[in-house]
């Protein structure tokens, strides 16, 4: 059981205990003072404490509830998590080979090179991350400082790409529309990484790969 499971199912138990003892008092008090023989009074009593213990079996019974509910929701998290780190990266690694071509765009005209038309910017509009679609609302499971990279990291994939498309309808690619390609994408990877060490905590081998990788395109 968790702290805060812990201190609710204590803070219900004591409230239920101190109101149940009073109305139990009240009760045990008007009883012995009315005229009911022993019988009867004992008959009272009896389902006074049937009724407690029945009453203390279901916040028990709840606790329990709580508790599995508790862990089903942990292990949900976790897996979300694994399948949204495994989605950035492989659409990452498309980020990567749009960034390298974009590079070597820009190096070919510092050499006084030629580079084709526009038109083959199209080949390389990275893809879009499939399982956040899939989600749906159960992408709000995650705590709010996760949950803000990945929308942000989202956000930020959507410009990139929309950036792309519209430089490739373009009659010609000067050296500063190539920039502004690059310089998105560099900030791609920044959030990329961000969204990395916030969805594993842990920094597993495969993680701390992936950040060394995405960190070689930032500078």
């Amino acid at each position: 059981m968790s702290i805060k499971h812990y201190y609710e199912f204590n803070s219900r138990f004591f409230l239920f205990t101190l109101i149940y003892t009073s109305i139990f008092t009240i009760l045990m008090l008007l009883v012995w003072s009315s005229n009911l023989d022993a019988v009867s009074k004992s008959t009272f009593v009896g389902a006074l404490i049937g009724s407690f213990v029945l009453l203390f079996g279901t916040i028990i019974q709840q606790g329990h509830i709580d508790r599995l509910s508790e862990n089903k929701n942990k292990q949900l998290i976790k897996n979300i998590k694994t399948m949204l780190l495994v989605d950035i990266v492989n659409v990452a690694l498309g980020y990567i080979s749009t960034y390298k071509i974009i590079d070597a765009a820009i190096n070919t005209q510092k050499n006084q090179g030629t580079v084709p038309s526009s038109s083959w910017l199209k080949s390389y509009v990275p893809r879009k991350m499939s399982f956040v679609n899939a989600l749906g609302t159960d992408l709000a499971m995650l705590d709010n400082e996760t949950l803000t990279a990945v929308c942000n990291l989202i956000s930020n994939f959507n410009v990139t790409n929309k950036d792309i498309i519209f430089h490739s309808e373009l009659n010609a690619l000067t050296s500063r529309h190539l920039d502004v390609l690059r310089n998105d994408l560099k900030q791609d990877f920044v959030k990329i990484i961000i969204a990395i060490k916030l969805l594993d905590a842990g920094y597993k081998v495969g993680s701390v790969l992936a950040i060394d990788m995405f960190s070689e395109y930032i500078n």
